[in-house]
């Protein structure tokens, strides 16, 4: 079941818009490059272009990109919450969720979704339903809900003790070259926002002996993602092109790493690297069958 986004709504001014004009030109004749391109170009000039997010997504999985499908879902749905269409939003997280179970953006996004009774939460699947997740995106803040007239959650609990009390008791049972416990320790504490402490893990994880070349590339890419999403755009370049340094990994894997070394790089300011891995990574999926943006654990 897919019920996000909806078609491309064409407004007055994206009609009489040459630059959304030639999108469209471009999508008729199936040019789907050129598409991802002109869109992005598009989102550079004005970030909350929403017909530009939505077809980035339409034409992402007519390329069977699931990678670049996932993180544009995930733009879109953060542009419709900044937008307050909240059940848009939820949408979105929930096809996010059907496509990569494990991606840590729509956990928390939907967990706090149903911490704030959003319309439609109840799709939501129990896995995602802890409250811990929702509480750490809104420590010290106030989230308002426009819902029949509007509903205001103020913050649930101190999360101080809290979070400490966890990061103690989880640490006490891992073993220092347990490397399997490390890094599943780090992808809980990306589940929760926790980037550095997630970074100190996969730190462990990196320095354990013989470690299997599966492992080390997922944790760098890991390592890369807490590093983006810290806004270390040049140290998390250093990790996706460490982790496409680790020798006889298969093409899928180095296709999903080559794709988030492209995301960062647009973010530093390094767009014609970017947008010559974006063509190369658009002319595989052309050619046969897309990237695979499973966000499965490395095997320990």
């Amino acid at each position: 079941v897919r019920d996000a986004p909806p078609p491309p709504a064409e407004t007055e001014s994206s009609a009489d818009d040459p630059a959304w004009t030639a999108v469209e030109a471009a999508w008729e004749e199936e040019r789907w490059p050129e598409v991802r391109e002109l869109c992005l170009e598009m989102l550079e000039q004005d970030p909350d272009r929403v017909e530009a997010a939505e077809k980035l997504v339409a034409v992402s999985r007519r390329l069977g990109d699931t990678l670049a499908t996932v993180r544009h879902l995930s733009f879109l749905g953060d542009l419709r919450i900044a937008q307050e269409d909240l059940e848009g939003a939820l949408a979105c997280f929930l096809e996010v969720l059907e496509l990569d179970p494990q991606d840590v953006t729509a956990r928390r996004r939907l967990a706090r979704f149903r911490e704030m009774n959003v319309p439609g939460a109840d799709r939501i699947p129990e896995e995602c339903r802890s409250s811990i997740q929702g509480v750490i995106e809104t420590n010290g803040a106030t989230v308002a809900v426009r819902e029949s007239g509007g509903v205001e959650t103020e913050e649930w609990i101190d999360l101080t003790t809290l979070l400490q009390e966890f990061r103690d008791g989880v640490r006490e049972k891992v073993a220092p070259n347990d490397y399997g416990g490390h890094y599943d320790l780090g992808l809980s504490h990306m589940e929760m926002g926790l980037f550095e402490e997630a970074l100190e893990e996969f730190d462990a994880v990196l320095i354990s002996p013989g470690l299997p070349a599966q492992t080390e590339m997922k944790t760098r890419e890991m390592r890369g993602t807490c590093l983006r999403r810290l806004e270390r755009h040049r140290e998390a370049i250093h990790e996706y092109r460490a982790a496409l340094d680790v020798p006889d990994r298969p093409e899928e894997e180095r296709g999903a790493v080559r794709y988030q070394l492209a995301c960062v790089l647009e973010a530093a300011g390094e767009t014609e690297e970017s947008r010559a891995l974006f063509r190369d990574l658009g002319r595989g999926a052309s050619a046969g069958g897309g990237n695979d943006g499973s966000g499965e654990s490395p095997d320990h």
